[in-house]
């Protein structure tokens, strides 16, 4: 009898996982409203209480990262003033659309390991942002690049600066690394010379829309906002791979915003996000995605996380599968990482939406590969033996029948499932996706990658590269030291 539980407890969840869910977001918005994160519910002096603990904060900051770098300087330790300029929102009006008009100072940290390719492409845009210039202040982060990445973002700013004639530009600061630290460190780095009131992450592959900046930072208005998420949207998923990446994205997408008006989101995307400077913690050298774990430790501290959809930042989706692979097992590792450092929201009764929320959109996703293994040996193991009591039975019931021919339509769509993904890596590596076989294929991709970021990270930690996509060699960058 355990081979019915086996089939359909592993249906019901993996259901649940990826259609369950977002419906049921949908109906709670529905019922809570857009004004999930009322402009009242902090006061203002939220952001300017315990000064001296600020000062503390940064000060250790600042000396934690010296020790990277001769060159690291401290931090200096001035005070936001984000929050005494502004008044909370009315009650009737969303904090998603808030029309406060904000201009606080910016440092846009973009870390880099060999990113040689694609540097000069984003100094260029981050250049041409709709942004005051003497607000914004770029600043890129070497981590030991063997390819001239830091060499080229300067010589690209020189470009800029000349073709500009005296013309206003931001200022540009690139920071070394002595040797290769990792995305973590990479970053601390980045803060602890940062002179911003609001530190916005972006990737180095990925390119900001120029109008971005301006609702990046708008809803940091509303005091009770500490963490904003721009939109991530995927480049070059034209055609069949629309169907893929596409796909995925659009989904992925609906899910944040849904979670964002429930009352806030759990991560963001290392394409783009904001996050107050006086709310920044160092981070782990050991940590693997800085985006989730960034606004999460935001998070506990009573704020909220927010996604703000005209802030929009792209990257291109477009290489094969050789090249995306990794990056999804350094993501799904990032999700074992996550689940385990924010275990105690588990039994945090007070914080019962983030719970939920890291459940059913982190750790059901993680372990979902294993459901459906569990899924697909149940189900031929079902057909198995309702085929052998078939054929050992005189006369087989109507019972009997149904459930060979319900168990056996089952098989048959899981097998057909996995044919179809099978042919869409086919013809992907042949540089001809077609369109019917990309979904089952990307489906079947994202899951392997969890299996694949679960061996990661509890056996080899250290093998999780980052960087460069295009780099596939040992040189990628990892989530620590060497």
């Amino acid at each position: 009898m355990w081979l019915h539980p086996a089939f359909w407890i592993p249906l019901g969840v993996l259901f649940f996982t990826y259609l369950g869910y977002p419906a049921l977001l949908v109906l709670l918005t529905a019922f809570r409203g857009r004004d999930c994160v009322p402009g009242n519910s902090f006061q203002h002096s939220a952001l300017t209480t315990q000064p001296s603990a600020l000062t503390t904060q940064r000060s250790a900051l600042s000396t934690q990262h010296s020790a990277l770098s001769p060159q690291h300087s401290a931090l200096t330790t001035q005070h936001s003033p984000l929050s005494t300029q502004h008044s909370a929102l009315s009650p009737q009006r969303s904090a998603l659309s808030t029309q406060h008009s904000i201009e606080p100072s910016v440092s846009l940290l973009v870390p880099a390991r060999n990113e040689a390719d694609h540097i000069e492409a984003k100094i260029r845009n981050c250049c041409e942002l709709d942004y005051p210039p003497q607000k914004l202040d770029i600043i890129v982060i070497d981590d030991g690049s063997g390819d001239g990445t830091a060499g080229r973002a300067e010589a690209a700013f020189e470009r800029l600066a000349a073709a500009a004639d005296g013309g206003p530009l931001p200022t540009l600061r690139v920071l070394r690394q002595p040797r290769r630290l990792g995305k973590a460190a990479a970053l601390n780095r980045g803060v602890g010379e940062a002179r911003g009131e609001v530190l916005v992450f972006s990737d180095a592959d990925s390119l900001i829309a120029p109008g971005s900046l301006r609702p990046l930072v708008r809803p940091f208005a509303n005091p009770v906002v500490g963490c904003v998420a721009g939109r991530y949207v995927p480049g070059g998923v034209r055609g069949a791979n629309a169907a893929g990446a596409g796909f995925y994205w659009r989904y992925e997408n609906f899910l944040r915003r849904k979670e964002s008006e429930f009352g806030g989101l759990l991560g963001a995307s290392g394409a783009l996000y904001a996050v107050r400077s006086d709310l920044y913690e160092p981070l782990d050298p050991q940590v693997i995605n800085d985006d989730f774990v960034v606004p999460m430790t935001v998070s506990s501290k009573g704020y909220r996380t927010l996604l703000e959809p005209e802030a929009t930042a792209v990257e291109d989706e477009s290489e094969n599968a050789r090249m995306e692979f990794p990056r999804r097992v350094r993501i799904m590792a990032g999700n074992c990482e996550h689940l385990w450092m924010f275990r105690g929201l588990a039994l945090d009764f007070g914080r019962g939406r983030a719970a939920f929320q890291m459940f059913c959109h982190k750790f059901l996703r993680v372990v979902s590969p294993l459901w459906l293994i569990v899924l697909l040996a149940a189900n031929g193991a079902l057909v198995y033996r309702s085929a052998e009591q078939q054929r050992v039975s005189a006369a087989a019931g109507p019972d009997l029948r149904f459930s060979l021919a319900l168990y056996g339509a089952f098989l048959f769509l899981q097998l057909a499932f996995y044919a179809l993904a099978l042919l869409g890596y086919l013809t992907r590596r042949q540089g001809r996706p077609v369109r019917i076989f990309t979904l089952p294929y990307y489906f079947v991709m994202l899951n392997t990658a969890a299996l694949a970021g679960i061996y990661y990270f509890f056996l080899n930690r250290r093998g999780l590269p980052w960087g460069a996509r295009a780099s596939s060699g040992p040189d990628r960058l990892r989530p620590g030291g060497e």
